[in-house]
């Protein structure tokens, strides 16, 4: 199925939750219809997809190559900000917000590389984020596809209620991240950063339920601006601590 065409009839997308319902009349980007899940060792799941036009763009030529690339992006913005914009400030976090991106993209096109040879085709972890233009697109449709179901499905005792559909998901993303960076940071010092990765996405629904009423019917640039002023301005919140350390970028 070409860019731009109509969905298919019944068509479902997991995280539809998120998005306007006029924002999934047209095709007008990439979406996602899993056919399968790939074992990776340790019980780790990706998605893939079966060769089809029908279904979502191949993988890229070359994973190594896109691997290479991200790593080299990351790599500069991490020198960047650790030996000239040190000590790192509120604003420098803004910018490792990119560095993260690049680090993201880097371990999404390393899946890709290894299972090259495998008949599935892993799909990317992303769809062109940055150029997302609101904020429901952000998160429903771009970004870090590979966790969508797992997410969606935490909104799903809520079927009746939107509100609380956005609200289940986001708090799993942030207690999710809490465990994942947060929990092992104060196993190993003792100091505690508990609740900047929740409070960073309770800002994204927020923000995303904002997105939906108040800007929905806008100029597009205002909601496009909306999204970066919602996704960027607090990632310091994200990027805490004991993210920076796990980089290597503080003591």
């Amino acid at each position: 199925m070409p860019l731009g065409s109509q969905l298919p009839a019944g068509f479902h997308h997991q995280f539809s939750f998120l998005l306007l319902p006029d924002e999934g009349s047209q095709l007008d980007i990439y979406h996602v219809q899993k056919t399968g899940l790939l074992e990776f060792p340790f019980g780790v799941a990706l998605p893939v997809h079966e060769k089809s036009e029908d279904r979502i763009p191949p993988a890229p030529t070359s994973p190594w190559l896109s691997l290479i690339l991200y790593t080299v992006l990351m790599s500069i913005i991490f020198v960047l900000v650790n030996f000239f914009l040190s000590p790192v400030s509120w604003f420098d976090r803004m910018l490792l917000g990119v560095g993260i991106y690049f680090f993201t993209e880097a371990i999404g096109a390393l899946g890709q590389a290894l299972y090259s040879w495998r008949k599935e085709e892993i799909f990317p972890i992303h769809h062109h984020p940055l150029s997302a233009p609101s904020v429901s697109e952000f998160w429903g449709r771009r970004w870090n596809l590979w966790v969508q179901d797992w997410i969606a499905d935490m909104g799903r005792p809520f079927r009746r209620s939107h509100k609380s559909k956005i609200l289940a998901s986001f708090l799993f993303s942030g207690l999710f991240h809490e465990a994942m960076v947060n929990l092992p940071h104060w196993i190993i010092s003792g100091e505690s950063y508990f609740g900047t990765m929740l409070a960073y996405f309770t800002i994204q629904g927020a923000g995303l339920y904002l997105d939906k009423k108040a800007f929905r019917h806008g100029q597009p640039v205002v909601r496009r601006v909306f999204c970066w002023i919602v996704v960027i301005l607090p990632a310091p919140l994200f990027i805490n601590v004991p993210l920076l350390r796990f980089f290597g970028m503080t003591e």
